[in-house]
């Protein structure tokens, strides 16, 4: 009974924190949309064209090598110049006047999609800090293993190639997710994983 009832309040606190989302981000659905429309790969095309200006601004910063004071600063500029063009372009593009249900209904499953994704950095922020206060001993070996492991990856891969390797994977993850490719292959990998082991059980 109360198990059912903690998944009633979480449900109707998920519920809340899906409102709150589509106000945030009402004036601003028809770009998400869009934006959404290319990290998924609606078209065949859409990979290639984001792997293409990831790679084109990463050969760019390569040619110009930009010291860390110019990058800041640049980065500034470019969030100062979208947040000046932002309601010239909303006001402008962002007619809801077509706006279909359909396009409503996809609205609402990327407002869900970010709910869930911002609800499982804090489960995982949540659960180190559960960890390091019932088992500070565990929580100081796993901490000082991965930073260990991120120190000899950075250490081996120089820094704008390991920075565009992870750039290039978040923005082609989604569209990985979403035409079912990376469950493909984790269930593959998971696979053949069960086949070492029992082979391993069968040797001894």
């Amino acid at each position: 009974m109360a198990a059912e009832m903690d998944n009633v309040t979480s449900n109707q606190q998920k519920d809340e924190e899906i409102e709150k989302m589509e106000k945030r981000l009402e004036n601003w659905k028809v770009f998400l949309l869009k934006a959404d429309k290319i990290l998924t790969w609606e078209k065949p095309f859409y990979p290639y064209v984001l792997a293409g200006t990831v790679t084109l601004v990463f050969i760019v910063i390569c040619w110009l090598q930009p010291s860390i004071l110019t990058s800041v600063a640049m980065a500034l500029m470019i969030a100062c110049l979208v947040d000046y063009l932002a309601p010239t372009l909303r006001n402008k593009y962002a007619d809801n006047k077509d706006w279909t249900a359909d396009q409503e209904a996809q609205f609402q499953h990327i407002c869900i999609a970010l709910v869930d994704a911002k609800r499982y950095i804090q489960g995982v922020v949540n659960s180190v800090k559960k960890l390091k206060s019932e088992k500070p001993k565990h929580h100081f070996i796993l901490v000082m293993s991965v930073l260990g492991f991120v120190a000899f990856i950075g250490n081996l891969i120089p820094n704008l190639l390991l920075a565009y390797l992870i750039v290039l994977a978040l923005v082609l993850l989604p569209g990985l997710k979403h035409r079912g490719i990376l469950t493909k292959y984790y269930a593959l990998i998971m696979e053949k994983i069960g086949k070492l082991i029992k082979r391993k059980k069968k040797a001894e």
